[in-house]
């Protein structure tokens, strides 16, 4: 069989992106997470990409899907992707645009049980903001105290014992790391133990670096966003997976929970995140987080499979 897809990035975080209408069912959608390695390695043999997002539609007529499920570049299957999201309402929106039909300036998208409402930004360039919805944090998880044992354990054995860790489930889990310097060869020296942990199946590790605000970032702001922000990060990814990655949108609220439980930040406070492929922003309103960034598709293809 012959599919259609479409390569697009948010942040250096790459996408391939397959419309599958109902009547190919779960056919399609096993065999696209059989063959996940190939098609998003990124060694010269696949399209390269961090993962497959796959939007369910009844017909090829149909601008707006039922449902999404997301690959991981491994072929495990996921439950929340910030950046993801953003850059499946932006085909959603090209979809549209394809067909003839009045773009919303909202979209609603559902991940296994639930549901996220993007809304697109009229800037420079597309920006598109989710209402990630609710997060839980450390001993609001049940697999926190069995982590923390083995987690200390560990940091004990790779004399990592000054590291801060804050977690985080915001459909997924995540591990925020604090007090070592965010680079990519830190992250490399935390990431893939972490994720060989018997207490989680596999774990998103962030490193995390707070900096302090130039005035550029401020105008930027300004330009991306309309508003000003509170704190600027700078972080690295380590997905589960998929690796290292440029950026990863849940992550990015995770970084922003972890900030906003110091209690230094009040709510509605926009809070910029630097990745290694660009700029992400977060907000919270109540329990509800906010992720706000650019995407961009890259071009169209055909796959057997």
């Amino acid at each position: 069989m012959i599919k259609t897809f479409e390569k697009w990035h948010g942040c250096k975080n790459d996408f391939i992106i397959v419309w599958l209408p109902d009547h190919e069912g779960e056919i399609v959608l096993d065999s696209l997470r059989r063959q996940a390695k190939s098609l998003c390695s990124k060694d010269g043999t696949g399209i390269g990409a961090d993962g497959i997002l796959v939007l369910h539609h009844r017909n090829s007529s149909d601008p707006m899907p039922s449902l999404m499920s997301i690959i991981n570049a491994d072929g495990s299957m996921a439950a929340n992707c910030g950046n993801g999201l953003r850059v499946a309402a932006l085909a959603i929106r090209k979809k549209h645009l394809d067909l003839g039909i009045p773009s919303p300036d909202v979209v609603e998208i559902k991940v296994m049980q639930r549901s996220f409402i993007c809304q697109f930004y009229k800037g420079t360039q597309p920006f598109v903001a989710v209402n990630m919805g609710q997060v839980k944090q450390n001993e609001e998880l049940p697999w926190f105290e069995e982590g923390t044992l083995e987690l200390n354990q560990w940091l004990k054995t790779a004399n990592l014992v000054s590291l801060h860790t804050h977690a985080v489930d915001i459909g997924n889990k995540h591990l925020v790391l604090k007090n070592l310097p965010a680079t990519s060869e830190n992250l490399e020296l935390v990431g893939p133990p972490l994720q060989k942990f018997k207490s989680w199946d596999g774990i998103n590790v962030h490193l995390d670096e707070e900096v302090p605000i130039k005035k550029e970032d401020l105008a930027r702001a300004m330009q991306d966003i309309g508003e000003t922000i509170d704190e600027l990060h700078v972080v690295f990814c380590y997905e589960r997976g998929v690796g290292a990655t440029p950026a990863c949108g849940s992550g990015a609220c995770s970084v922003a929970a972890a900030a906003w439980s110091q209690g230094f930040l009040g709510e509605s406070h926009w809070i910029a995140i630097d990745m290694p492929g660009g700029r992400l922003y977060c907000k919270k309103d109540k329990h509800s987080f906010t992720l706000a960034g650019p995407g961009r598709f890259v071009f169209e293809g055909k796959i057997q499979i």
